[in-house]
């Protein structure tokens, strides 16, 4: 896939658009419109297939909680899907997913869940290449806020994220700090928080090394 960039406008009323870049962002192309209503995007995946899946999320119409929809394109983004509910529950705000494609063909969307309470992270997945999703399930990551994940060199799956404890606390040392999670098939543990700070989180790999 092209370097890309993808912007999602109105939550309600403006669709998605895409730039494009071939030349590491000197130059750009777009914008290119897709029928993505929402904010605060995922990143645009591609299966080995070519499907593409993009997400955003918004107010359901049903419960008037925060949900995740899905739209897919098997054409390189000339036709989109209608909307999938990726994660929606009553009672949930469920809000800043980031997706991730696992070795064995399974994608997992790791959720926010945006009540201020310090509740856990959730996970939906998907075993048909985003068509329908399973979940909400509960992740113990407490607090889990801004929340970035991706695999390993080594099959490893990292999620760094913001820790946001309960209560009315917003800016301030006291409020947030950075975590990062190491997941190793069904193990599970805790990084030491390494800063804080208002807590969007950002890595990437170098070789063999993880910068976070």
């Amino acid at each position: 896939m092209r370097n890309l960039w993808l912007v999602a406008t109105n939550p309600y009323t403006k669709l998605g658009r895409i730039w494009f870049s071939s030349d590491e962002g000197a130059t750009w192309q777009g914008p290119i419109p897709t029928l993505v209503i929402g904010i605060v995007p995922d990143k645009l995946l591609e299966l080995p297939n070519k499907r593409w899946l993009l997400v955003s999320h918004r107010k359901s119409s049903k419960h008037g909680f925060l949900e995740e929809r899905v739209w897919l394109s098997d054409t390189q983004g000339k036709t989109w899907s209608d909307p999938i509910v990726m994660a929606s529950k009553e009672g949930l705000n469920l809000y800043e997913v980031s997706t991730v494609l696992l070795p064995n063909g399974t994608l997992v969307g790791f959720l926010r869940e945006n009540s201020f309470r310090c509740w856990d992270a959730y996970k939906v997945i998907s075993s048909d290449g985003g068509e329908t999703w399973q979940g909400p399930f509960p992740v113990p990551l407490p607090g889990c806020h801004r929340l970035v994940d991706g695999m390993l060199e080594d099959n490893k799956l990292l999620i760094t994220y913001r820790f946001l404890q309960g209560g009315k606390g917003w800016r301030g040392n006291w409020t947030q700090d950075f975590f990062a999670g190491l997941a190793m098939l069904n193990q599970r543990k805790l990084l030491d928080a390494v800063s804080s700070g208002l807590g969007f989180s950002l890595w990437t790999t170098i070789g063999a090394l993880s910068l976070i």
